[in-house]
């Protein structure tokens, strides 16, 4: 089975879409399918961003229930320049549906996999952990700790998971340090997400940035090499 990676944001502005976009693009540089489903039915705009059409949405995975198979999901998605098919956000679903997740998560036959949960969607991740990793991004400020940490009691709760932490120096004031974070946490904080306003433009539009002065899209390449969406895991699980 390709691959599944499941992003939440610990909290509203920590930069969960961003990342889920960025990891989304890095996977697609090596040619092969990478899918980016919005399930962020609150705040949700990668096809908005992306320019990818919405005629059809996350709203028509729903609607398939059980049935739901990969054949479904490619129907959903719309392709982009950069590589990646999107699968936009359904504004009826207020929150990632824990049973969607789970159904997308366990697909046999499905290209690799990035699910964009949003902020705040513990239950959801939860869900996912059981077929998939689970990013969860958190911003570098004090405030951010307290709800990080909720985040995380709630995705490894009764079902433990694979969970990684993400610091993003770019979302909000960041006022505190990674190391930091990590001891407030009791976990280990994988890697920090530099701030880079370029970047995240470029992100935001489908377009990772290359070259050596390109550290944002540096680390994120990076990150979705460690946690199995790209390198050699990768290949061997498509």
């Amino acid at each position: 089975m390709s691959p599944a990676l499941a992003v939440v944001g610990s909290c509203g502005g920590a930069g969960g879409s961003l990342v889920a976009a960025g990891l989304a693009l890095a996977a697609a540089r090596d040619g092969r399918p990478v899918l980016l489903v919005d399930l962020d039915g609150i705040r949700g705009d990668q096809a908005g961003m992306l320019g990818t059409p919405v005629r059809r949405s996350a709203a028509d995975l729903v609607a398939v229930g059980d049935d739901l198979d990969a054949a479904h999901l490619r129907a959903a998605a719309y392709p982009h320049p950069s590589g990646i098919a999107v699968v936009a956000a359904a504004t009826e679903i207020d929150a990632a549906p824990a049973d969607l997740v789970g159904r997308l998560a366990a697909l046999p036959e499905r290209p690799r996999l990035v699910l964009d949960l949003g902020s705040g969607s513990g239950a959801a991740a939860r869900t996912a952990s059981r077929h998939a990793r689970v990013v969860v991004v958190a911003p570098l400020d004090a405030p951010g700790v307290r709800v990080t940490g909720r985040t995380l009691a709630d995705v490894t709760r009764r079902a433990g998971g694979d969970v990684v932490v993400v610091a993003n120096a770019g979302a909000r004031r960041a006022d505190i340090s990674a190391r930091a974070l990590s001891r407030a946490l009791g976990v280990p904080v994988a890697t920090v997400l530099p701030r880079s306003d370029r970047e995240a433009l470029g992100i935001a539009v489908g377009a990772l940035a290359e070259g050596r002065r390109a550290a944002l899209a540096t680390a994120l390449a990076a990150l979705a090499d460690a946690v199995g969406l790209t390198g050699a895991r990768a290949r061997e699980a498509a």
